[in-house]
């Protein structure tokens, strides 16, 4: 296994910002998820038949036996996690992370499930101060704050509020953010990436209220949709899924991630920045079916059959069309029992244990 290569700080700023921009249409959080905006998706055009034809041209069998297989393990092991439920979702505490005792067992343990809860990252009092004082900025700015849903908010339009940038800047989050990002290597000594030096991501603000019923992200992966395939470098990041090879796929291995094109179609939730993890900080003290996270923790396998599903959309490989289940431009990859139905979501998208304030929870995974 390779390491990765140590690059200097001004670097990692600089590649921060590599990738082109341009002005996004301002929105809600239903300008990523074609599932909220109601709208049905409209059929992809005839070059993404031809897509998946390049992609697979030469590879039909190894590509058929390879699904068969994946199809056979996953059966296996959705019903290892319908048995362990929120147990398949590990859970580490920050002083192990601070002391360094974490064995190498946990470290394989999230690497395998692609997600973890950290417990104690943010003292509970400080995490409560900071809800606090974002709600009293949404009640001081309620006619310029944009959120969804209209009529009874859940996730909000503010991305740099003082309780933010603060959460952010504390330092068990930048601890915390270090050593998920420590999880990650490159097969190339080349690579042009720093594993040492957190960077800030700004993402938006989600209180649900006790009871809330209309308002639920369904499961859904970021970092584009179509783009996995379409981008050159991005579908490098799948090769061995795309040679047949799912079983030595590493979700882990950055090389080709840093120059993936994740936004081909200027989406208004893309961005340009390369993410190790996603994460979330609790500021409340909830548990599973009390609307919090809920994660696949089948990272190689939901990951493989994500992006070997769109060869089998017929039922056989040998006669391809244009569908990409759950991919739109622009959009963030969603999935559903038709879409996706040998995933079983409702068995394996797993609510996260409970936690507390303070809490971290990190995901690599399909989440909701």
């Amino acid at each position: 296994m390779a390491a990765v290569k140590r690059v200097p700080l001004s670097f990692v700023r600089q590649a921060s910002t590599v990738a082109p921009s341009s002005t996004k249409a301002a929105g809600d959080i239903s300008s990523v998820f074609p599932s909220l905006s109601g709208k049905a998706p409209e059929p992809l055009p005839p070059r993404f038949q031809t897509l998946k034809t390049q992609l697979s041209t030469g590879r039909q069998k190894d590509l058929t036996e390879s699904w068969l297989r994946l199809l056979d393990s996953l059966r296996e092991e959705v019903d290892k996690i319908k048995a362990l439920g929120s147990k398949a979702i590990p859970s580490i505490n920050y002083e192990d992370i601070q002391s360094g005792t974490l064995t190498q067992e946990q470290l394989d343990e999230i690497r395998l499930r692609g997600a973890v809860v950290i417990r104690g990252v943010v003292p509970k009092e400080t995490a409560l101060d900071y809800k606090q004082k974002a709600r009293e900025y949404i009640a001081a700015n309620k006619d310029r704050v944009n959120a969804f849903p209209k009529d009874d908010p859940a996730v909000y339009e503010l991305y740099w509020t003082p309780s933010q940038v603060h959460a952010r800047a504390h330092p068990g989050i930048i601890d915390t953010q270090k050593f998920l990002s420590k999880l990650w290597h490159s097969s190339n000594p080349l690579s042009q990436i720093s594993n040492t030096h957190p960077l800030t991501y700004a993402d938006r603000f989600r209180i649900r209220n006790p009871g809330d019923a209309k308002f639920a992200l369904g499961p859904h992966s970021d970092g584009g949709s179509l783009e996995r395939w379409e981008d050159p470098e991005y579908h490098r990041c799948y090769s061995k899924i795309l040679e047949g090879r799912w079983e030595e796929y590493d979700p882990f291995d950055a090389d080709h991630r840093i120059s993936a094109h994740q936004d081909l179609y200027n989406g208004a939730g893309a961005c340009s920045m390369f993410r190790f993890f996603q994460g979330w900080l609790s500021m409340s003290s909830t548990g599973p079916g009390e609307g919090t996270l809920k994660i696949c923790p089948l990272l190689r396998h939901a990951t493989a059959y994500l992006i070997l599903r769109p060869f089998m959309t017929t039922g056989s490989i040998q006669a391809l069309n244009a569908e990409f289940p759950g991919s739109m431009p622009g959009a963030c990859q969603e999935y559903n029992d038709e879409t996706h139905p040998d995933l079983n979501l409702a068995d394996t998208m797993c609510s996260v244990p409970h936690v507390e304030p303070g809490d971290y929870v990190a995901c690599e995974s399909l989440f909701s």
